[in-house]
């Protein structure tokens, strides 16, 4: 699929279903990310949480906007650069989707929840 047919299919799914042409572009981006997971060697080690999971869940009808996944990592290191190279691993798998990511890119940081 090239990025022309991916970017026509998004309009028309955007007027069919009373969405933003941005929606439509950053549900497509979170659904081939989950996908990419699903079908990495990493797959079990990944628990889809949060408003993409209930997005999700209730059928594409979870009202409440979200622009990124929220994952539980299990029996796999959380160093950053681990973390990292686990996620160029994931990005880099052909799926046919016309999205391209810079591998090279991809940053990780730590995140202290409840920080006083």
């Amino acid at each position: 699929m090239n990025a022309d047919s991916v970017k026509a299919r998004l309009k028309n799914f955007a007027v069919s279903s009373g969405c933003t042409f941005q929606d439509a572009l950053v549900y497509y981006g979170l659904e081939r990310t989950i996908y990419r997971i699903s079908v990495s060697p990493y797959a079990s080690h990944f628990v889809l949480k949060g408003g993409i999971f209930l997005y999700a869940i209730f059928d594409r009808k979870y009202e409440r906007a979200t622009t990124d996944v929220d994952l539980l990592a299990r029996r796999i290191s959380n160093s950053t650069e681990e973390m990292k190279d686990v996620f160029r691993n994931i990005f880099a798998q052909d799926t046919d989707d016309a999205l391209v990511f810079d591998l090279d890119s991809i940053t990780a940081e730590d995140i202290t929840e409840f920080k006083e």
